[in-house]
């Protein structure tokens, strides 16, 4: 008799454990697409960070400085060519040397906080 209550108990408790079997299964695929989504931002925020590091940073600025320095060599050819006015010359190359100048400082800057321990950046 005692065995039979336990057994009826159990078949009306059964529901009940399926429901929370699939609730348990649905939280467990909720979770493995979390994961995925997780993962995936990790590996997007390690590939930025990596993209704004020192180093990276400084071969930018070193590849955009040689850029504007080409550009303004450009420009001079092209006047020395006959094909620029003086006065656009001038505003043009004047322009593109500054920049070119810019960014070869701030590498230059960024080569010696680099180099610098932290502690001294003080």
């Amino acid at each position: 008799m005692k065995y039979v209550l336990l057994a009826e108990k159990n078949l009306q408790l059964e529901p009940q454990l399926e429901g929370k079997r699939q609730e348990m299964l649905c939280k467990y695929e909720q979770l493995t697409q979390m994961k995925s989504v997780f993962e995936t931002k990790m590996q997007r925020q390690h590939e930025l960070s990596e993209s704004c590091s020192l180093s990276a940073l400084q071969a930018k600025l070193k590849v955009a400085a040689h850029q504007a320095e080409e550009e303004s060599e450009e420009t001079a050819e092209n006047f020395l060519e006959g094909k620029t006015e003086i006065d656009d010359f001038l505003t043009s190359f004047m322009e593109k040397r500054t920049l070119c100048h810019c960014r070869r400082a701030k590498e230059e800057k960024l080569q010696q906080c680099m180099t610098v321990p932290y502690h001294t950046l003080d």
